[in-house]
């Protein structure tokens, strides 16, 4: 099992524009620490869905070779009554032009689809740019306030979570958007701000994180920076915009949905003598040979050998070049497994 890819969509029949698109792979090692450590890839959490809303989800698996699996059949679920608040901010996507949002440094635009030869906003009619790009600037900071002051009680009574995030883009991957969020006290001085979330590629990407609100909080500033670094427009992109409060994630209901197996039931031939030091032989039983073929990996989903095109149903497996261990040998018939079978090595 090498890696597992999650999508989630608003129907089942159409995953082309899916709400989650997740690939998790086995390992993932980031300055000498394998931050998938302990993920054996068969589950999923997905956080941020919209509440009393029906959603479907599928996966598809891969193996160290590279191969995928099909997709699961898709499986529908339904969201319930949010904690959280709803979206804060006004104007998220720029439906409405730049309202709620002022321009510290250069200019914010409001963009339809193409219009100054930019993109297509991920949902809805318009999207932001930050920099710009109808008006040239290298540079480009924008704000919106939101007012805290309802949730005072709850803020100082501490433990109030916001979540915040939205979708970023740019047109080739070298311009980058980024947005942070800091909180500010009753006479506007800051108390906290989160890590800068930013991204390099050109398709839309959605980017969220978690925050504990600082006691005393009455104010978030919530900032928007386009930061150009090639050419002549500033392809800072920014949709979907959101902030919302609510309790700590672990207070959360949590809601679990299953499919089934996405394969057939995989045979399990059997194999004599097992352990075995010198040669051992595989039993088909009654498969027919034709187009089969029998691939070996070790305990760490290293392909070790391959014998294509088997004549007859008793494969005999020199042990030659094998190390002492366990070893998964698998039965194939035109790609497609069929079963397999564990071989221990003296």
């Amino acid at each position: 099992h090498g890696a597992s890819h999650w999508q989630l969509a608003d129907s089942c029949g159409d995953f082309s524009n899916p709400v989650v698109d997740s690939w998790k792979q086995y390992e993932n090692w980031y300055f000498n620490e394998d931050t998938q450590a302990g993920d054996d890839l068969t589950d999923e959490q997905v956080l941020s869905l919209n509440e009393n809303t029906s959603y479907c989800w599928r996966v598809r698996y891969r193996d160290r070779e590279l191969g995928w699996s099909p997709w699961s059949d898709p499986v529908t679920f339904q969201t319930g009554t949010s904690e959280y608040t709803a979206n804060l901010l006004i104007n998220p996507g720029g439906e409405l032009g730049i309202t709620g949002w002022v321009a510290d440094t250069g200019v914010i635009e409001s963009l339809l689809p193409g219009e100054c030869a930019g993109i297509n906003p991920y949902s809805g009619d318009r999207y932001f740019a930050v920099g710009a790009l109808c008006v040239d600037g290298p540079y480009g900071r924008a704000h919106q306030y939101i007012n805290l002051l309802p949730w005072a009680d709850s803020i100082d009574a501490g433990g109030l979570l916001a979540h915040f995030g939205g979708y970023l883009a740019d047109f080739n991957g070298a311009d980058r958007p980024e947005f942070y969020i800091t909180f500010l006290d009753e006479q506007g001085m800051p108390l906290d701000s989160s890590p800068v979330l930013s991204h390099q590629t050109a398709s839309w990407t959605h980017y969220e994180e978690w925050m504990e609100v600082p006691v005393g909080s009455r104010l978030v500033r919530y900032t928007l920076v386009g930061i150009r670094n090639a050419g002549n427009d500033n392809d800072s992109y920014f949709d979907d915009l959101f902030f919302r409060l609510g309790p700590s994630i672990q207070d959360c209901e949590e809601y679990t949905v299953s499919a089934t197996d996405i394969s057939k039931e995989l045979k399990h031939y059997s194999v004599y003598p097992n352990p075995f030091s010198e040669s051992c032989t595989l039993y088909l039983g009654e498969e027919n040979p034709s187009d089969l073929s029998l691939t070996i990996f070790d305990s760490m989903g290293r392909q070790v050998r391959a014998i294509p095109g088997l004549k007859n149903n008793r494969v005999v497996i020199e042990r030659e070049e094998l190390a002492p261990g366990m070893y998964i040998c698998q039965i194939r018939r035109q790609g497609k497994l069929l079963g397999f079978a564990k071989l221990n090595v003296l």
